[in-house]
């Protein structure tokens, strides 16, 4: 599911908006004290997926009603994404994978690194997951894993960084069309990410990435500026 972030948590509601003109069709609101991190959709059984600091719950995108939350050992889930059976996670340090039909946790935790930020599953016909990581420097990694490869294995398919202006830099947007990926303001070929391509900045820092597929074109959070602006046309 597409969608701007931000990297600050948000308040315990969350808003409903209509696609085609913005109006407001209802608020609903989030248990425990703190605020939401992310959110996904999950088109199989018509759930929002919200991640809070150490928890997920599932509301109805019918109504908004609490269908479940599920508590988490590790400290934190950053961001979540929707694969079509499973839910992953992204705490401090890798990956996690949520039955999203039984709703429980599945025997996987991708152990990758620490300052991981952000990550995306790509839906391609072989499908991975791209994790960007920050890294002293300041540098940007971004890392390709295989999800169908258990947690034991050797599921690193490859790993691409490179030096950047400024370590805020974040997000990730993917064209699959084109075999790229985008981390920041770098844009990674997909087939061989280990030298990736700097984007002239449009604004810095970013704080999240979008490909809108109708315009061709990717666009970015810039929380400077209190804007979101277009980086890059195909």
């Amino acid at each position: 599911m597409p969608r701007l972030r931000t990297e600050q948590p948000w308040a315990n509601n969350l808003t409903k908006l209509r696609a085609a003109d913005g109006q407001k069709l209802g608020e609903f609101s989030l248990p425990g004290p703190s605020g939401a991190q992310d959110l996904t959709y999950d088109s199989v059984q018509q759930y929002i997926w919200v991640a809070h600091q150490a928890a997920v719950t599932r509301l109805s995108e019918a109504n908004g009603a609490i269908i479940g939350t599920t508590p988490f050992p590790f400290s934190s889930v950053r961001k979540i994404d929707h694969d079509g059976s499973n839910i992953w996670l992204l705490d401090d340090a890798g990956l996690q994978k949520l039955d999203a039909n039984a709703n429980v946790v599945a025997n996987s935790d991708y152990a990758l690194s620490t300052d991981l930020f952000d990550f995306l599953y790509d839906g391609a016909a072989t499908p991975s997951l791209w994790v960007g990581t920050r890294l002293s420097g300041p540098k940007l990694r971004l890392t390709q894993i295989n999800p169908a490869i258990p947690d034991s294995g050797s599921f690193i398919v490859q790993q691409g960084e490179k030096d950047v202006s400024q370590l805020e830099q974040s997000g990730i947007a993917h064209r699959t069309d084109k075999n790229h990926v985008w981390l920041g303001q770098l844009r990674f070929d997909a087939t061989d990410i280990s030298n990736p391509l700097s984007i002239n900045p449009i604004c810095t820092p970013t704080s999240d990435l979008l490909y809108h597929s109708a315009t061709q074109s990717v666009w970015a959070s810039c929380p400077a500026d209190g804007a979101i602006q277009k980086i890059y046309s195909y």
